[in-house]
């Protein structure tokens, strides 16, 4: 299914693309990251689907709590399903973090889909220097990505309903 992204929020995308071109194109590097009982998963196994997002934060990020929030507040429906969350910490420590940054009911909860990455592995091959990071996935290739602090997490929206092919 192919991404249309119009108005101001492809004008944006292709600023941020353009401003880090890393690993846009390139496919997903290999890493692995840990389930919240420390099971390893390799990048292959994140999503199971064609197209997805990996959003990528740490603890120590100020910023990343509010994309957190902003995230959860889209209402992505079953598109949820197909953004993956990957916290720098251990699992008990990115299990506290996405609780606290993102509070859901038990059933919300059981949905997401996230990992730990308590080695900085994924970070070091993510090139992820600046969190957060979003790389917008597509058949194991990265398509975009966008990282570092932005003005308001809410000019996201539109790049990533637009990815999930959520409507409005």
């Amino acid at each position: 299914m192919p991404c249309r992204i119009r108005g101001s929020a492809a004008v944006l995308l292709l600023v941020l693309v353009a401003a880090r071109p890393a690993l846009a194109g390139k496919p997903l590097p290999g890493f692995q990251v840990l389930t919240l009982q420390g099971e390893a998963r390799s990048s292959a196994q994140l999503a199971p689907h064609e197209q997805w997002l990996l959003l990528y934060v740490h603890p120590d990020c100020p910023s990343c709590p509010r994309l957190l929030e902003t995230l959860e507040g889209w209402r992505l429906g079953e598109a949820r399903g197909r953004v993956v969350l990957v916290v720098g910490a251990e699992p008990s420590i990115a299990d506290a973090y996405v609780r606290k940054a993102m509070p859901a009911t038990p059933a919300e909860a059981e949905r997401r889909t996230w990992y730990a990455d308590p080695g900085g592995e994924a970070a070091k091959a993510l090139h992820a220097e600046k969190v957060p990071i979003l790389l917008g996935v597509r058949r194991g290739q990265i398509e975009w990505e966008i990282s570092g602090v932005l003005n308001g997490p809410a000019a996201l929206e539109r790049v990533v309903r637009a990815w999930l092919g959520v409507l409005q």
